[in-house]
């Protein structure tokens, strides 16, 4: 009889709907919060393990940064400082580092500014892919299009690699 009263009276079925939506979205939120961590897990260990890993000694010094979260980004842009053009090539960690930063202070007021973080993001990606696989492209196409699951994955898979030579356009490591 209570439950035949939820959805006749109007009163209480507007009540019933936003009850029955809020119990779905904490469901939907009890999936994904453990997906997104472990996502999360698989591209810091990735990024940990290809920074220590590499001929750069402040990589090697900071490669903790791969499990902060914004810090993560100036890893990422230090992974593939000596791979991006030339004009990039000193400043990509700064750029990821400072976009991300600037895209949490400003992302609201300036909506324009998250597109151009993920541009970044996505440019220097695509450059870690190729600075590890020679597959790049399709890489980066499957983590586009899985909307950043297939990167984390990826980068994982990747972190034993050594680099490819032919990748590395810029020497910018420093030679002990």
């Amino acid at each position: 009889m209570i439950l035949q009263s939820l959805f006749t009276d109007p009163t209480t079925s507007a009540d019933a709907s936003i009850v029955a939506i809020l119990l779905g979205l904490g469901i939907l939120l009890i999936f994904l919060i453990p997906i997104f961590i472990a996502l999360y897990l698989l591209t810091a260990f990735g990024q940990f393990t290809m920074s220590k890993r590499s001929n750069n000694p402040e990589l090697v010094k900071y490669a903790w940064f791969a499990f902060v979260p914004f810090l993560q980004a100036y890893n990422l842009g230090a992974l593939v400082e000596d791979v991006v053009h030339r004009p990039l090539s000193g400043y990509m960690k700064w750029v990821l580092l400072g976009g991300s930063v600037a895209n949490l202070l400003l992302g609201t007021l300036l909506p324009f500014l998250p597109y151009i973080f993920v541009a970044f993001s996505l440019y220097a990606l695509f450059f870690l892919f190729k600075k590890y696989s020679p597959s790049a492209i399709m890489l980066f196409i499957v983590s586009f299009i899985t909307f950043g699951i297939g990167a984390a994955i990826a980068i994982f898979v990747l972190r034993k690699r050594d680099p490819r030579p032919e990748a590395i356009v810029n020497d910018t490591t420093v030679q002990a």
